[in-house]
């Protein structure tokens, strides 16, 4: 069997690497320059996702590289924690935050176990036939294969070819972020309030990296233009939130961090329905290109990893059968990925209602930290 993957973000390296590690031949297509053609995030990968890095031989790069902490927890724009998780060792080492470029670098590989990578491969045109699939890009190659995976993120060409009555929709939020230093003793966390020109509301949260580096993004609701700077009211509003909000910020406002080009600026899209299929004849879909979610509880990176992990299992075990493997791995992954959704969808309506959330201060401790392991453990599914 040779697979193609389109897409060499998270997904696309993650399934590349279990299938090679698998015995399966594979090659990667990536639209980008090169990998550091790529702005770089910070990624928070839950329990289940670490594990599958550590099944594709990532173990001791998440022991070097990865910051463990517990998930955010909640704060008001005065610094008032509002929900945390329990404190238990588990909690304490249940997210690992990684930069982004970090992990891509580390799932590409090197030496004689470097992933074959084609880089400014921009997908134009795919076929399928009873026995292969073939796919030209817009510099005029070609290649055949036997799979075709798209990995290529939540506007996927791939997608649109397979399924192309399948629409992106713009949500109202608009994100920037950016990673910075970071101030000693910093916790992950996140806070919610309102924009006060608009009434609408505004979040910031701030995700520990190592090597004292520190991962923030704000998300603005409400339609607006880029790629640009944050905005001045955005900032400026920020700069009366609970410390180290604000003196975080002006340090990057210093380094340049909140400038068009510093930041990375994203709308945030999501699909206008669930599609009705992961897959049609030798083309499945992984990641975002098959099920994007909004940024909250940071489950998109961490969702993909385990997606792959599972669809690289599917592919060995079929003997040569794909449509098997593509279903075993869409049963596999479905209400997994249906709980996150439903997680995603109850997050976003407490962030348009902020002042809900202070409700949760009047909630003895004990009380509060066993509802938020309950609901971390709903939408994990995984054991606190």
């Amino acid at each position: 069997m040779r697979a193609l993957v389109v897409g060499g973000g998270v997904a696309g390296l993650t399934i590349s690497r279990a299938l090679a590690l698998r015995g399966i031949d594979v090659k990667v297509f990536e639209r980008a320059a090169g990998p550091e053609a790529r702005q770089d995030r910070g990624l928070g990968l839950w329990d289940v996702s670490q594990k599958c890095l550590v099944e594709v031989g990532l173990g001791e790069f998440l022991r070097q590289q990865a910051f463990f902490t517990k998930p955010a927890s909640y704060r008001d724009v005065r610094g008032t924690w509002l929900s945390s998780c329990r404190s238990s060792e588990k909690n304490g080492r249940r997210v690992a935050c990684i930069q982004q470029s970090h992990l891509l670098k580390a799932l590409a590989g090197e030496g004689a176990a470097r992933l074959d990578i084609g880089w400014n491969k921009d997908l134009e045109h795919m076929e399928q036939a009873s026995n292969k699939v073939k796919v030209r890009f817009r510099d005029g190659t070609e290649e055949e294969g036997n799979i075709l995976i798209g990995a290529d993120g939540c506007f996927s060409t791939v997608r649109r070819l397979v399924f192309p009555d399948s629409k992106m929709a713009f949500t109202g939020k608009t994100c920037y972020s950016n990673i910075v230093d970071r101030p000693l003793g910093s916790l992950a966390f996140e806070t919610l309030g309102r924009l006060k020109a608009t009434g609408s509301p505004l979040r910031i949260a701030m995700v520990p990296l190592k090597g004292d580096r520190l991962f923030w993004f704000i998300t603005v609701h409400g339609d607006r233009e880029g790629p640009a700077d944050v905005p001045v009211e955005v900032l400026e509003q920020l700069s009366s939130w609970h410390e180290p909000v604000p003196s975080i910020l002006r340090s990057s406002i210093k380094q340049g961090g909140c400038k068009s080009g510093a930041i990375l600026w994203e709308p945030v899209h999501e699909l206008t329905r669930p599609l009705s299929s992961w897959s049609s004849g030798r083309a499945v879909l992984l990641g975002d290109a098959c099920h994007p979610l909004s940024p909250n509880l940071a489950q998109g990176a961490a969702l993909s990893i385990e997606s792959a992990v599972k669809l690289a299992d599917a592919l060995a075990q079929s003997k040569g059968d794909h449509t098997a493997a593509f279903e075993t791995h869409r049963r596999s992954m479905q209400e997994r990925v249906r709980a996150c959704a439903r997680v995603t969808e109850f997050t976003k309506v407490l962030a348009k209602f902020p002042e809900a959330s202070g409700f949760m201060s009047y909630v003895p401790r004990a009380i509060n930290g066993f509802v938020f392991d309950a609901f971390l453990n709903h939408s994990l599914q995984s054991q606190g």
